[in-house]
């Protein structure tokens, strides 16, 4: 076959790879579960396989790498170095893949699939992925089906359109990248008449969209974005008054949705939760603590994705839940990164930045100055890029997007789109690599490749063991066997290690026959998830439940007391404390402590603390000496 057909189809099949991760990240829940995230991995290693086979065989490739690809790559080198430091390893490793997975989306998008036929492929897809998404979240938001593709939904959104990505906030996300596009397509661009009235069809259903999912930051966000695309258009477009017809069919859709829509209305009026100490959202906790998390290790970050354990000690006492996430972006990456990993996002986001700066006059038919001529398409997917990043800006600053797969790869696609605005323009026709480039290209991708496949492989053996276990009761023999396979399998997670303590304390606890075996294999299923994850409390304190049940109080105390240390203001790992004292029958530290995760500590009752409470007073009243007889 003819070296230029094998290039051709190896640009294809990396832009059907881009396509197919962005499509099915989003069907598949937003690819956050394991299963999920294996797949995306095998499809970066067909990417990465065709990116290789077209390096070597091609006559002269061509390569884009403008300065924001480097940046990408020097914060993909950071990130790769900072995993080799983290205290807890499996957990860097799944964070050190998703971003592995972005960066290669950006790469591609960037350095091969910059030509405008690829780059107007992956502008409709992510147009029709955000539209899809949208008509289903409306649906929901209409008829309330309560589940999400047959799975069901949590109960706090079941009034809010999600998609498929099961939470509202994060579908705003994913459909506000994609409506400045559309909208910047339909008012801008130089594509047929029939494709910009689809595609402004597709922005009023988008829009929608987002008002199906109550997201009160993602409807502020939307409306700076839109906003930036009408005002652009109508300050450099010449048929102005196309745009103002535009704006006052918008407007009137807006008055006629005043009306629709109470739930709106009421998303708005709902404040935060006040409380004796003043008048606290539970966002501001968490960003309290990502700040306390930061001061921890503020140049290099506490580690990847290791923010959920590092700030249970500064958990505030109204905030009970586990965030597992900033719900902020900047936040997020500060305190996993540090300030090093934050000034190389800073560096790639400028870059990004200087580059669209350089080819915007470049962009239209006329080149002098910002006089840009009408009807441009390569200026219209520059401004809904644009647009679409300050979407992201404002979103990011109250949610976490950037940690779904999904929402990933979407953002990874824009940039892409954003930073091939330099090839767009004429203003880069790439670096033709000689046999050294060649080389080191090909030996590049094909060690990451090769990385990713082990990854993939191990994770996909891992995958199928814990969907079996999870399957399975949780007091259930066959479960335990199903979680020993995947700890054979992947015998870095202390999650499947914890799992599997737990598993077996349950049935030690059933006091049937062989339990002190069941409690001292629990023990040290315990102890290898701790020595893995040593920030987890409730590690700790299922520990120390076990040593107290085989009669060992005394370190029973001692892994508790370390329970308590790392989560002081948890309440259930305060009522565990006072089980711990019931045990050893000091009943006056059994009441302190219950009685503090009783009363001092606001939340929702735990039905423990009352059982154990029960207890304390069945056995004070036994305990209690008898009375005196009374003297005749």
């Amino acid at each position: 076959m003819d070296r230029d057909r094998i290039e051709t189809w190896c640009q294809k099949g990396m832009l059907a790879v881009v396509v197919v991760a962005l499509w099915f990240a989003a069907i598949a829940f937003g690819g956050v579960d394991l299963w999920a995230r294996v797949v995306l991995q095998w499809l970066m290693v067909l990417g990465l396989f065709f990116f290789t086979v077209r390096l070597a065989v091609a006559r002269k490739p061509r390569l884009v790498m403008p300065p924001a690809f480097w940046a990408a790559t020097l914060f993909m080198v950071y990130a790769a170095g900072r995993y080799w430091y983290a205290d807890v390893e499996y957990v860097a490793r799944q964070e050190l893949i998703r971003v592995a997975i972005c960066y290669l989306v950006f790469s591609f998008v960037v350095t091969t699939l910059h030509g405008q036929r690829s780059v107007r492929f992956l502008v409709y897809a992510l147009i029709a992925l955000a539209t899809v998404e949208s008509v289903y979240a409306i649906y929901q938001w209409a008829a309330k089906p309560g589940t999400v593709l047959g799975y069901g939904q949590a109960a706090q959104y079941l009034a809010r359109g999600s998609g498929t990505l099961f939470n509202p906030n994060h579908l705003a996300g994913l459909v506000g990248l994609a409506l400045p596009l559309s909208m910047a397509i339909a008012l801008i661009s130089r594509e047929p008449h029939w494709a910009r009235i689809l595609v402004a069809y597709c922005a009023g259903v988008q829009g929608i969209g987002v008002v199906a999912t109550l997201s009160r930051a993602g409807m502020v966000a939307v409306g700076l974005s839109v906003l930036m695309v009408g005002g652009y258009a109508l300050w450099h477009y010449r048929r102005r008054w196309q745009v103002l017809a535009g704006a006052g069919a918008v407007a009137v859709l807006v008055l006629l949705l005043v009306e629709i829509p109470d739930s709106v209305k009421q998303r708005f009026r709902e404040i935060p939760v006040g409380h004796e100490y003043g008048f606290i959202g539970e966002r501001k906790l968490i960003w309290q603590s990502a700040i306390a998390v930061w001061k921890e290790e503020p140049v290099y970050g506490v580690g990847p994705d290791h923010f959920d354990f590092r700030f249970r000690k500064h958990r505030d006492l109204w905030l009970q839940t586990l965030p597992r996430r900033t719900h902020n972006d900047y936040l997020q990456l500060l305190a996993d990164w540090g300030v090093v990993g934050a000034s190389l996002g800073g560096v790639f986001l400028v870059a990004v930045a200087i580059g669209l700066v350089r080819a915007w006059p470049h962009l239209g038919r006329e080149e002098s100055g910002f006089e840009i001529a009408p009807g441009s398409t390569r200026l219209a997917w520059a401004v809904g890029a644009a647009a679409g990043i300050a979407f992201l800006a404002v979103h990011s600053a109250v949610e976490f997007n950037l940690f779904l797969p999904a929402i990933g790869v979407a953002v990874s696609l824009l940039f892409g789109v954003a930073a091939a605005t330099v090839r767009l323009a004429g203003r880069a026709t790439g670096k033709s690599l000689g046999l050294v480039g060649r080389g080191v290209g090909s030996a590049t991708g094909l060690a990451f490749g090769c990385i990713l496949f082990w990854a993939a492989t191990r994770a996909g053996a891992e995958s199928g063991h814990l969907l079996a276990a999870s399957r399975e009761p949780a007091e259930n023999e066959v479960r335990a066997d199903r979680l020993r396979l995947a700890i054979s399998t992947e015998p870095s997670n202390p999650e499947s290690r914890f799992a599997l303590g737990e598993n077996l304390r349950m049935r030690s606890f059933e006091a049937g026959d062989g339990y002190e075996t069941l409690a001292r294999e629990s023990i040290e299923s315990f102890e290898e998830s701790v020595r893995l994850n040593p920030w987890e409390p409730y590690t700790h304190a299922r520990l120390a439940m076990c040593l107290d049940w085989l009669g060992r109080q005394v370190e029973g105390g001692t892994r508790m007391e370390t329970a308590l240390k790392l989560d002081p203001n948890n309440k259930r790992i305060v009522t565990l404390m006072g089980w711990h004292y019931l045990q050893t029958g000091d009943l006056v530290k059994a009441r302190e402590h219950l009685e503090r995760a009783y009363n001092r500590i606001p939340h929702e009752r735990d039905p423990l603390t009352d059982v154990l409470l029960d207890q304390l007073e069945s056995k004070r009243r036994f305990q209690a000496p008898n009375p005196p007889e009374p003297q005749k």
